[in-house]
């Protein structure tokens, strides 16, 4: 894997999606559109739709804690613009709403 590459999942993974990929880009001193080819040929998805699934992970951990978070401050602390984003990332991953999923989660006993 290229040096670059490998910070720039780095970067990503430490500020758990809540990072630009243009940022990120431009401090490898690369373009964004650069970054976004070189990444998606060594790791499959682009460095934003891995920055979404990250984000997406820790709103997860939030959504599923002991004392669940509001699902506006979900979305606030894990980086999402609004709570739509976080809605729509929610149904993309998992097929459902959020409310279905966190009821499932009740019902399985794992949330």
């Amino acid at each position: 894997m290229r040096p670059e590459v490998a910070e720039a999942w780095r970067r990503l993974v430490a500020a758990r999606g809540r990072v630009q990929v243009g940022a990120v880009a431009a401090e490898l001193g690369w373009s964004r559109r650069h970054l976004t080819e070189r990444f998606r040929g060594e790791l499959g998805p682009s460095p934003k739709t891995f920055a979404r699934v990250l984000r997406f992970e820790h709103a997860h951990d939030l959504a599923t804690a002991r004392d669940p978070v509001p699902w506006a401050d979900v979305a606030t602390i894990s980086g999402y613009a609004d709570q739509a984003h976080l809605v729509r990332d929610r149904t993309e991953f998992t097929c459902r709403t959020p409310t279905a999923w966190r009821h499932s989660e009740v019902l399985l006993g794992t949330g």
